[in-house]
């Protein structure tokens, strides 16, 4: 069966919206104070195996993945 991870394109596009999402926060100064001390990498990672976990239905994502996406 077709995970929803799968029909959202996998890891690229699901990366790109991570991106989008915090490059947004971090634009926005109404909230992006409390980020201020925050590893924005590590956050980024986060969300995105947190999402993608979430829409394969598996409870972990390969570090790997997200690390290739990062040094793209």
């Amino acid at each position: 069966m077709e995970t929803l991870y799968d029909r959202l394109g996998g890891q690229d596009p699901i990366s790109k919206v991570v991106d989008v999402f915090y490059d947004n926060v971090l634009a926005d100064e109404t909230v992006n104070k409390f980020f201020e001390e925050t590893d924005m990498e590590k956050q980024r990672r986060h969300q995105y195996c947190l999402s993608a976990g979430h829409w394969a239905d598996q409870t972990n994502i390969q570090e790997e993945a997200w690390s290739s996406h990062i040094k793209a």
